[in-house]
C-alpha cells in the first residue's frame, strides 16, 4: 500500500511538470522561432531537409499592419526629432487646445491646456529620450503624430 501511494505522488508530479506555461525563443538554421506554451517540451530536430519543431510554435510573420492614424486637422509638428521641446502650428488661431503626450506603452506623460493659439511650444527637457505620440484636441478637431526625443 505504502508503495502505491508513493508511485502516484510521483506520478502527479509529472503531470504538474508538464502543465507548467512558459515562454521560450531560439533560432534554427531555418530561422527563428518563438514558442509559447510547454517550455519544457519545446524542441527542434533536423532531419534532412525537414525541420521537425515540438511544442506551440507561433510562426514569425514577414509582414506587420500598422493602422494609419486618423486626423481631421493639420497641424505643422517640428522639429522631428526634437530634444528639449516642439512647436505646433496650426492653420488658425483655436480657442481651446489640448495636449496629451504619451508613451508608446500608452502611459499619460504630459497634459496640458492651452487658450487662443495658431502655435504652441511644448518643453519635455526633463523627458526621457524616446517616441512619444501627441494627441492635439483644438475645437473638437484631433491630430495625433510620433515624435521622438533625443536626449
Amino acid at each position: 500500500m505504502k508503495g502505491i501511494i508513493f508511485l502516484s505522488f510521483f506520478c502527479g508530479f509529472s503531470q504538474l511538470h508538464h502543465q507548467t506555461i512558459g515562454i521560450g525563443g531560439g533560432s534554427t538554421s531555418s530561422g527563428v522561432i518563438y514558442s509559447v506554451g510547454q517550455s519544457s517540451v519545446i524542441g527542434n530536430n533536423m532531419s534532412g531537409r525537414f525541420l521537425i519543431t515540438q511544442g506551440y510554435v507561433q510562426p514569425v510573420s514577414e509582414t506587420y499592419y500598422v493602422e494609419d492614424i486618423y486626423t481631421n486637422f493639420n497641424a505643422a509638428v517640428y522639429p522631428n526629432p526634437f530634444v528639449k521641446e516642439f512647436e505646433a502650428s496650426f492653420e488658425k488661431v483655436y480657442n481651446n487646445i489640448n495636449v496629451l503626450i504619451q508613451t508608446l506603452s500608452g502611459q499619460t506623460v504630459f497634459r496640458k491646456n492651452y487658450q487662443n493659439n495658431n502655435s504652441i511650444r511644448v518643453n519635455l527637457s526633463g523627458y526621457s529620450g524616446q517616441t512619444y505620440i501627441v494627441t492635439i484636441n483644438a475645437d473638437g478637431k484631433t491630430f495625433t503624430a510620433k515624435l521622438i526625443k533625443n536626449d
